[in-house]
């Protein structure tokens, strides 16, 4: 991406010139001293990110040879704080710094103030790219401290673009330059995406965009592949219209109300790709089924197409599902979109792995076909089929468990059906009562290496009644203890079975055609497993049998 000289401008005037705006810097940090793996004047005491998450990177960096790279896969933040410094009431302090990556950020401040100590909570400013870009927010102390802590929350950072960098932070209490800045931060340089509509986001920095006559300094003109300039008066992502297959190339630049460009000329350019020609196409099934006991799909590290409908929306990330049940559904993690529950999407990315967890990242194409789709129906679980492989990203509902725990400080609770199964807060809260029965429905997230069932709204959790429950009673399974075969008797209306050890990994799944059957278990080790059987409406019962030599 072509770049004027603002940035570089701004960069140095960062940390060489605070004196020309009458500011005064009260923190600046370029990374480049470290003790250990703690750089000078950061990690203070509220400080949650943990100490192998905050790397020195002599890899990547804006200047002069380090910077710092933040780690946080979890969509719960955790904070990397400076050391204490003192702030004065009132002042409104504005922070700099330049970022690059994959991931949420944004900034706070402990001063000590009344109730918990913190400012409210700062819009996140959502990273994707690898150009760094630099970025400011205001921030107002409300006491006089001279144990004042500047806060960076992140969370749901992505190893496709190696988490997020940030360096030459500062901190002053006026504006380190008047100068405008604008900058293009997506689509990446010489990129392709699948896509023939794209949004592009970008920044601007002391510069405020609008209508004229409202008392804003201008707007923007952008050009798309060297066409005539189109007013842009919004600061959200433009969206360029139909794009054909081909090299394309669009550039922003700053005017004032009357259409005249500003001096020095304030522009940005980015070239990119459109391949309408959709890589590997497949279904949800495909990309998630795999008899490898790793748990990795068979498309792991590949870019594939896949088409599914929205199921639940969460910051950071959203769930496709294009059929119920096992092996169906799949987590997006895509901070540039914004899905709606209900959409069929058609999505290009990359496969991905993050703790046995199967994601669809760096999304470089998303194509909505149809608005208010219904939800495919959640799939009946039980606390010990809900962590298994099968049903990571699928809509599922657990019946009749009994709350064990209130939330804990991230919202997460307990419940337990002859197992343990924990409810997160992903993408809703709620106070459960300690043993009363739920019905919980929600899509199956991997957070710590732990599955949780991710409730998406009030109407996910409901106090059970004991009506409507289902039981494959008249199923009769046979011989048990079994060492070759097993036989299924009576098993009228059920689907599928699946067939799962007691790490709760499966080994076996059966698509049951026939009433009485046979099922061959001579290459499964000895031990016990459990038999999950699912009938139509994707209900399910839970039984065991022993493995013998």
């Amino acid at each position: 991406m072509r770049k004027n000289l603002i940035p570089f401008i701004l960069g140095c005037l960062l940390f060489i010139n605070f004196k020309g705006n009458a500011q005064t810097a009260i923190f600046s940090s370029n990374f480049e001293n470290w003790n250990g793996n703690i750089p000078y004047n950061w990690v203070g005491s509220k400080t949650t990110l943990e100490a192998d998450s905050i790397i020195d990177d002599t890899v990547v960096w804006h200047s002069p040879a380090h910077s710092c790279k933040l780690v946080n896969e979890e969509a719960t933040e955790r904070v990397f704080s400076t050391k204490p410094l003192s702030t004065s009431l009132n002042i409104v302090y504005y922070v700099y710094f330049w970022m690059r990556g994959h991931g949420n950020i944004r900034i706070g401040l402990y001063d000590g103030r009344a109730g918990n100590g913190f400012t409210a909570d700062h819009a996140w400013m959502h990273i994707n790219s690898s150009n760094w870009a630099l970025y400011s927010d205001t921030i107002t102390c409300k006491n006089n401290s001279t144990a004042s802590e500047f806060i960076f929350d992140v969370d749901s950072t992505k190893a496709d673009l190696d988490h997020l960098q940030i360096d030459d932070v500062g901190i002053t209490d006026a504006p380190v330059s008047t100068n405008p800045l604008l900058s293009i931060t997506y689509p990446v340089e010489n990129a392709t995406y699948y896509s023939s509509s794209i949004n592009v986001h970008f920044n601007v920095l002391n510069f405020n965009t609008g209508n004229p006559g409202t008392g804003n300094d201008g707007h923007l003109l952008y050009t798309v592949d060297g066409g005539p300039a189109i007013i842009y008066y919004s600061g959200l992502p433009i969206i360029p219209g139909l794009l054909a297959s081909s090299g394309h190339t669009i550039t922003l630049q700053l005017v004032d109300n009357n259409e005249n460009p500003l001096t020095p000329n304030i522009a940005d350019t980015v070239h990119f790709n459109i391949d309408l020609t959709l890589p590997n196409i497949l279904s949800i099934y495909n990309i998630q089924f795999t008899t490898d006991t790793s748990g990795n799909s068979p498309w792991l590290d590949s870019l594939v197409t896949t088409t599914g409908i929205v199921t639940a929306v969460a910051a950071g990330g959203y769930f496709i599902q294009n059929s119920t049940g096992p092996w169906n559904g799949i987590y997006v993690s895509d901070n540039l979109h914004d899905a709606v529950a209900g959409e069929k999407i058609t999505i290009t990315g990359s496969i991905d792995e993050y703790s046995k967890f199967t994601e669809f990242v760096n999304v470089v194409g998303y194509n909505v076909q149809t608005i208010g789709n219904i939800l495919p129906s959640a799939t009946i679980v039980t606390a010990a089929s809900e962590k298994t492989e099968p049903f990571e990203g699928v809509l599922v509902k657990i019946n009749n468990a009994a709350c064990t725990t209130l939330p804990n400080a991230n919202g997460e609770w307990k419940v337990y059906d002859g197992d343990t199964c924990y409810i997160g807060s992903l993408m809703f809260n709620y106070t459960p009562v300690i043993g009363m029965h739920y019905d919980i429905t929600g899509v199956v997230y991997l957070s710590g290496g732990r599955h949780f069932i991710e409730p998406r709204d009030i109407n996910d959790v409901q106090v059970h009644t004991g009506i409507n429950e289902y039981h494959h009673d008249a199923v009769i399974i046979f011989p048990n203890p079994a060492n070759d075969f097993l036989n299924i008797n009576n098993s009228e209306g059920v689907e599928t079975i699946i067939i799962s050890n007691m790490m709760g990994q499966m080994v076996k799944l059966i698509k049951v055609s026939q009433v009485n059957f046979i099922i061959d278990v001579r290459n499964l080790q000895e031990g016990l497993y459990l038999i999950e059987l699912f009938n139509k409406n994707g209900n399910v019962e839970t039984r065991k049998f022993l493995k013998e030599k």
